[in-house]
């Protein structure tokens, strides 16, 4: 999933804000990138959908219940990319 897909979809645009009014943290773009990354308030890390993932898994993901680290991979950061 990709942050402009995100952003052009208003379920996930809905979803996301009940998730984020729940468990805090905010949704972007990863830099450099697109791939949509969430990152709680708490950490230093972030997390993304798993590669492939549609927009209703995200959907699902979004409203399952669950803290998103429980179910998708933290994002493996580049110490060679300039971020």
């Amino acid at each position: 999933m990709t942050y402009p897909e995100f952003e052009k979809d208003r379920r996930l645009q809905e979803a996301a804000a009940e998730y984020t009014a729940k468990f805090g943290g905010r949704f972007g773009g990863e830099e450099p990138g697109v791939r949509l990354v969430y990152a709680p308030d708490d950490e230093d890390t972030a997390y993304t959908p798993p590669d492939g993932a549609t927009a209703d898994r995200v959907l699902r993901d979004f409203q399952s219940g669950k803290p998103l680290p429980e179910l998708w991979p933290e994002v493996e950061y580049d110490p060679d990319l300039l971020y």
